[in-house]
């Protein structure tokens, strides 16, 4: 009975181990014929014989590197003095431990029992057995090993039966070698996909993957290789490695050139992906491809990890962000009225645009950026500049993404200003810092960031006028840039990591503020900043021209300061008021500049010659000369005042030669036609 349960217990094991091996890559079956000596006191009884044996090992990977076996051995034994032999069937299963010294020589060490039935001439019996084997085996391919070996077995009986070492040639075979998959492990870990970063995964990694070498030996010529094919239009190489030595793990960043479809979805979805490995082992190539689910989140979702990011909501050449912007500026530039500088000019005449299109600040109950931001895997819905257009409502990130759009799109640089729980807006003037701390009444006003001056704009005061807007803006910065709580992210080098996305949408009609009420409204804004700017220094310089009222110079003060706030007539009126004083050579030169601005360059000519009279290597008054002269088509009275500026500064000539030269270009129209005076005579 015994007898009967063991060998039962053995066959179910076997079983099992085959059961078990569902990965064939690391199932090998083996043929070993072997010599069987008896040793001890076999051999006064038995001579040499031989017989072959069938094993199937399967490699436990949970318990790496042990093994588990089973065998079904023949062996046929002589019989000392008589012309007789006994035939022994085995069935027997062990465990085994493996060592590879290098890639292609496998160690294996192994212990078995089992159960055998003796066959000699009429007589029949069988009992239990225990075996100890050895054997080094050498990988000619992944699929075939041959080797040799030595194994010690001992069948028992009463009294002992035969005790006998075998010496066996083995011949295996890897089951699973054939499929080309291979035997290496492929961890992932992706992260969800944010649609309006679709472009951004193309150089920064969706997640990674963890590659475990599970061959015998070092594998190399790797390739992985990331697909979505709803989202992708052919699968994104991630990596190609040299090699993984045996047993080694190597993390590979996975990356994916997802397309514009991924801007379609609305709702969070899961599609099907794969990671694919090929590498080379043994002169073979072999490839594991692992499924996986990838989650997408809807196209308006975002977090805060990184500020920046609401970077890539910012789309300044949709249509309607185009139509709305292209359509304020041109009243703006038709009013030819200057305030500061066009910069300046534009950026309040669209915050007021704004205003008067109805656009309101609402917070978003179900995402406010001021508790999403405080967390940065907090899944925030950011707005693209069309949606908040539509809805003429929007939280403090959609307002700041749709000002900076429409700016943008005019080519006014813009920032994102982020504050404890609050992000705002910034845009830049074409302005040095120096120039900006003596033309602005209060420079506190200012952020001076990387050699640049920025008007902070607080955008959600929306509803109110853009002065409002202004200095609240200037507050919140002052208030948290000395704890150093306040950044400030210039929108170009944001662009560089999160570029710019849209959608396709349906055409849709936004109704424009009124020409003649957005201009009654941008003309009193302007004259009240300008008022607001200039109100002490005039009062200042009124004073000083009554205690000196026969002095030239404080009129010509006067004049620049009016002449750089756009106020051309009351500069005018100054500066020959001062030209009736004396004969006030930054008077003169300042009347040139002026007449230059309002496009009368015939008169800006008279008063430059006659500037040039009192001097005549002033590089200033020569190169206005120059641009005067182009204005008014004659080229080679330019071509002559910069040659003459080229004596002393060439590099001031080289960039000013185009005015020298006689085109139809409209591009160079319009260089001629927008002269700035960056530095008026005091």
């Amino acid at each position: 009975m015994i007898k009967k349960v063991s060998v039962l217990c053995i066959l179910l094991l076997i079983l099992s181990i085959f059961c078990q091996a569902q990965d064939l890559n690391n199932l090998s079956l083996s043929l070993k014929p072997h010599v069987i000596i008896p040793v001890s006191d076999s051999s006064d009884t038995f001579n040499t014989g031989g017989g072959a044996a069938l094993k199937a090992d399967y490699n436990l990977t949970f318990i790496n590197p042990l093994f588990a076996r089973g065998y079904f051995d023949f062996s046929l034994i002589p019989v000392d003095q008589i012309n007789s032999s006994m035939s022994i069937v085995s069935l027997g299963v062990g465990p085994g431990i493996s060592y590879s010294p290098f890639s292609q020589l496998n160690i294996k060490l192994s212990a078995s029992g089992g159960y055998f039935v003796r066959f000699f001439e009429d007589d029949t019996g069988g009992n239990l057995f225990l075996a100890a084997e050895a054997e080094a085996m050498y990988q000619l391919t992944p699929a075939i090993e041959l080797g040799l070996g030595a194994a010690y077995r001992k069948f028992m009986a009463d009294p002992a039966l035969f005790d006998g070492i075998s010496i066996y040639l083995n011949a295996a075979w890897k089951i699973g070698s054939g499929s080309k998959k291979g035997n290496i492990k492929i961890s992932p870990d992706l992260n969800p996909v944010f649609p309006v970063f679709y472009q951004y995964y193309d150089n920064n990694p969706l997640g990674e993957i963890t590659i475990i070498n599970s061959e015998k030996g070092k594998i190399t010529d790797i390739e992985v290789s990331f697909y979505v094919k709803q989202y992708m239009d052919q699968p994104k190489i991630c990596a190609q490695l040299k090699d993984i030595p045996r047993g080694g793990m190597k993390d590979v960043p996975i990356y994916a050139l997802f397309t514009d479809k991924t801007l379609s979805i609305t709702e969070e979805t899961k599609v099907s992906g794969q990671i694919k490995v090929k590498y080379n082992y043994l002169g073979n190539v072999f490839t594991t491809t692992v499924p996986l689910s990838i989650f997408i989140h809807h196209r308006n979702a975002m977090t805060w990890d990184d500020d920046r990011k609401a970077a890539s909501f910012v789309t300044a050449k949709d249509p309607m962000v185009l139509n709305f912007s292209k359509n304020v500026a041109s009243i703006i530039q038709d009013k030819n009225e200057k305030a500061v500088c066009d910069e300046f000019s534009m950026g309040m005449g669209i915050f007021e645009a704004l205003s008067m299109f109805g656009v309101r600040y609402v917070i978003d109950p179900t995402t406010p950026y001021t508790e999403f931001s405080e967390d940065s895997l907090n899944l925030d819905y950011l707005q693209f500049p069309n949606q908040t257009l539509s809805y003429k409502a929007g939280d403090c990130d959609d307002l700041s993404i749709l000002y900076n759009a429409l700016l943008e799109s005019i080519g006014i640089e813009t920032a994102f200003i982020t504050v404890p729980g609050h992000i705002y807006t910034a845009f830049s003037l074409d302005m040095k810092p120096s120039i900006a701390k003596r033309m602005f009444e209060n420079p506190e006003n200012l952020i001076f960031h990387e050699d640049k001056v920025w008007i902070p704009v607080e955008i959600t005061q929306i509803k109110n006028d853009f002065q409002t807007a202004w200095k609240t803006g200037a507050q919140q910065w002052r208030r948290y840039h000395k704890d150093g709580d306040a950044q400030i992210y210039p929108l170009h080098e944001a662009w560089k990591i999160y570029q710019p996305v849209g959608f396709p949408t349906a055409s849709t009609v936004i109704e424009l503020p009124d020409n003649d009420l957005f201009t009654k409204r941008y003309t009193r804004e302007l004259e009240l900043i300008v008022q607001a700017q200039i109100k002490s220094r005039v009062a200042q310089i009124t004073a000083l021209i009554k205690k000196k009222p026969n002095n030239a110079s404080p009129r010509n003060s006067l004049g620049v300061l009016y002449a750089k706030f756009g106020l051309y007539s009351k500069a005018e009126t100054e500066f020959l008021e001062a030209l009736n004083l004396s004969n006030n050579l930054p008077s003169i030169v300042n009347l040139a500049h002026l007449h230059l601005l309002k496009n009368e360059p015939h008169k800006a000519l008279a008063y430059y010659k006659s500037a040039l009279m009192q001097a005549p290597d002033n590089q200033r008054i020569l190169l206005g000369i120059a641009k005067a002269s182009s204005s008014i088509e004659d080229y080679q009275a330019a071509n002559q005042a910069l040659l003459t500026i080229g004596e002393k500064d060439p590099a001031l000539a080289a960039g000013y030669s185009y005015l020298a030269i006689k085109t139809e270009s409209i591009t160079r129209a319009a260089e001629i036609g927008s002269f700035e005076i960056s530095e008026w005579e005091e």
